[in-house]
């Protein structure tokens, strides 16, 4: 019985050389496989360089392959910035610190902002008004209009420091999210100073943001 006949009748079809490919295709198709040294060849390469196994995109890219979002996130930063101008208007006004205190949001888009200081000022008669704001764009400056999106609630404090009666510590903690990756955010403060008192500030001013990679 000669060997056609064999397989013939056993149902097999003789391997078709030409479907063997050397090179991997720009658009694979259904009739062609790579050959066994081409398959190892590419694996070898692949194993020699640190990528992140995303499954869509054979070039390598620093994102991560289930959220398409970079790896790491914005760096925490830390502020101490100079005490601001005292301002003089019942009404909210900027501090200014938005030129110094920014990030830009890298992965998640959720920004954690922290801010502590005393509550200063020029009299006696009542306490002041105080918010925290953020925004983008060019950061206002000193005595600006009040703007930007408010975060947290509105806080009040004492309008002098004085050796015998120093003010209690304004403080908040507060996340931020849906905010744009890689646009870059102020943060602020606002302040209202009470109708009779005549200025109010704020001063040893610290304040950290740190994005929430999630």
């Amino acid at each position: 019985m000669s060997n056609l006949f064999k397989q013939v009748s056993l149902g097999f079809t003789p391997e078709d050389v030409s479907n063997k490919v050397t090179v991997f295709q720009l658009t694979p198709d259904g009739l062609h496989y790579p050959s066994e040294k081409l398959t190892k060849d590419s694996l070898d390469e692949k194993s020699a360089v640190n990528h992140n196994h995303n499954l869509n995109d054979l070039s390598e890219k620093s994102y991560n392959s289930l959220t398409n979002k970079p790896l790491t996130a914005a760096i925490p930063l830390n502020f101490l910035p100079a005490n601001p101008t005292n301002l003089t208007s019942n009404s909210y006004l900027m501090f200014g610190l938005g030129s110094t205190i920014k990030i830009t949001p890298l992965r998640s888009g959720a920004v954690r902002f922290t801010i502590e200081f005393y509550p200063s000022g020029i009299g006696t008669n009542g306490l002041n008004n105080l918010k925290i704001c953020y925004g983008t764009g060019v950061a206002p400056a000193n005595a600006a209009a009040a703007t930007g999106t408010i975060i947290g609630v509105t806080r009040q404090g004492g309008s002098v420091i004085g050796i015998s009666s120093t003010p209690s510590i304004v403080s908040y903690d507060v996340i931020v999210t849906g905010l744009t990756i890689g646009t870059q955010y102020w943060f602020d403060v606002q302040g209202a100073k009470y109708s009779t008192n005549t200025s109010v500030g704020i001063a040893s001013i610290e304040a950290t943001l740190e994005e929430i990679a999630y």
